[in-house]
């Protein structure tokens, strides 16, 4: 009589949901298996309803054998975690088992990774359900160009091989006609071949360019017009059921992170940005002069104008005479006539001292007379200069601005995704995988009934982290530890729909389903 079939069921976690000493996760066996409540003993009395032989962790004798990974947002994890997964579904079915799969969240981007890698036999091929899984594809623009470069390498390797062997066949037969420039086979002529050490190179030339080819081009496999465009096909013998919603909290969270406009991003060009912002500093700085009470030629009556602009001039005049008198006297010294040069540098000292007065009198008698504003008007163009310096200072903040506003929001979002370093543009986000072939996916929408419970319960979710969520936001930098704090509390929350996947009867009855073959 044959033995009854081996199966078990492995349940991968997502995110953050990583085995806690003293705390039983949803998807870690009850203790002492009395528990009815919990989605392992609900999973495996559905299953024996149905008369399927599987159950969850059947193949573990205590807990601590179970699979989990770090449950880390980071796609480096996540690689890890399904090369590890792999690991373990090749020595279970080494051991007869037939494994089927249960993935919630990120945990089932493990698993399909796991399975693009992993061969099988269709016999030993289980069931794979994944529930609210934001499929983020990650790996195949990765392997797609290894597989490019491979493709690459092995074209030049198979022309590298052809010109080898066509030197090879030239280095023959210039040996050949060095050595015998007479063909005469005379048994002297064949003794002196052999005693030749030029027959080494002849042998060798002559194995190289029969056998080298051909033995490289052997091992060589030209690539195919789907090797060429990247695609790559996919042999996994299991059956795909995916089952999300579009009310799922995470997969909403990252599809809009993902394809939202960035509201960051500086929608002009690099120079004309840096004109606005000049503009703008001018601006800020002209604001803070009038806060602080400063005064220019728009605070004054037109004659008081007049007379500003003509302590403006006076000022002018004697900033000239002075320069030249300075220029004057240190770089074009009047040699021989020392009398008259001394005169000339005396009158422009005396026409420059003069201007000076009669500029400071000007302006303690217009002070006097019309208040303070005037001679705080006074000193509005050297404000303006040092606003324009201060303006041309600020550009190296301008354009670091530009840089990090350019770049902001895909670290925001690499951070959401869990791709910290990621090379290559961000992979779409998808509720069932696109890497399979047609007919190997069967998606299903979480039941109406599962999700507008989940949703009436939404509401107090709301209430209890609406105000985190206001003041991660409110903040002046948005860290990783805020980004994951948020989707941390939307993961570990059982309310939302997210959690209902695993809470929910009716649910739970469609992945036994699945498993049993009732479809």
């Amino acid at each position: 009589m044959n033995n009854p079939r081996k199966e078990t069921v492995i349940i991968v976690h997502g995110t953050w949901a990583a085995p806690q000493a003293g705390t039983v996760k949803w998807y870690q066996p009850p203790e002492g298996g009395a528990s009815t409540s919990n989605f392992v003993a609900k999973l495996d009395a559905a299953l024996q309803e149905r008369g399927s032989p599987a159950r969850c962790w059947a193949h573990c004798g205590t807990s601590e054998n179970i699979f989990h990974w770090s449950g880390e947002n980071s796609w480096i994890d996540r690689i890890t975690a399904a090369s590890k997964l792999q690991e373990y579904i090749r020595n279970l079915e080494n051991d007869g088992w037939r494994c089927h799969v249960v993935a919630h969240s990120h945990g089932g981007n493990v698993t399909v990774d796991a399975l693009l890698n992993h061969e099988q036999r269709h016999e030993s091929a289980g069931k794979i359900v994944t529930l609210g899984t934001p499929f983020v594809d990650s790996t195949t623009v990765i392997t797609n160009r290894i597989e490019g470069k491979n493709n690459l390498l092995k074209i030049v390797a198979f022309i590298g091989s052809i010109l080898y062997a066509i030197a090879s066949f030239y280095f023959l037969y210039d040996a050949y006609w060095t050595m015998f420039p007479d063909v005469n086979y005379s048994f002297a002529t064949i003794s002196r071949f052999f005693s030749d050490k030029t027959v080494l190179y002849f042998t060798f030339g002559a194995v190289s360019a029969i056998f080298v080819p051909t033995l490289i081009a052997g091992g060589i496999k030209m690539p195919s017009k789907n090797d060429i465009s990247g695609m790559r096909s996919v042999a996994v013998n299991n059956e795909i059921f995916c089952i999300s919603s579009t009310q799922d909290e995470t997969w909403q969270a990252l599809h809009h992170i993902r394809n939202g406009h960035d509201p960051l991003r500086i929608q002009t060009g690099l120079l004309k940005f840096i004109f606005i912002a000049l503009k703008a500093e001018r601006e800020s700085l002209l604001a803070f002069s009038r806060i602080h009470g400063q005064k220019g030629y728009r605070d004054l009556s037109i004659i008081n104008r007049l007379v500003l602009f003509a302590v403006h001039l006076i000022t002018i005049v004697a900033s000239i005479i002075i320069l030249s008198a300075i220029l004057l006297w240190y770089f074009f010294p009047i040699e021989g006539n020392e009398l008259a040069y001394g005169l000339m540098l005396a009158n422009l000292a005396n026409w420059a001292g003069l201007c000076v007065y009669a500029l400071i009198g000007l302006v303690v008698l217009m002070t006097k007379i019309t208040g303070p504003d005037f001679y705080s008007a006074v000193w509005s163009p050297l404000r303006w200069m040092r606003r324009q310096i201060a303006a041309l200072a600020s550009v190296p903040s301008a354009l670091a601005t530009y840089e990090i506003r350019r770049r902001a929001w895909r670290v925001l979002r690499d951070m959401a995704l869990g791709l910290d370093g990621y090379p290559y543009e961000l992979p779409q986000v998808e509720r069932a995988p696109g890497k399979f072939p047609i007919g190997q996916v069967t998606y299903e929408d979480l039941s109406s009934e599962a999700t507008q419970h989940a949703l009436s319960l939404r509401n107090d979710w709301i209430e209890r982290y609406l105000g985190g969520v206001s003041q991660t936001f409110s903040k002046m930098a948005v860290t990783t530890t805020d980004i994951n704090a948020l989707l941390r509390a939307i993961s570990e929350d059982q309310s939302l729909v997210h959690s209902t996947y695993y809470s929910n009867d009716a649910c739970i009855s469609r992945i036994a389903d699945w498993i049993s073959g009732r479809r």
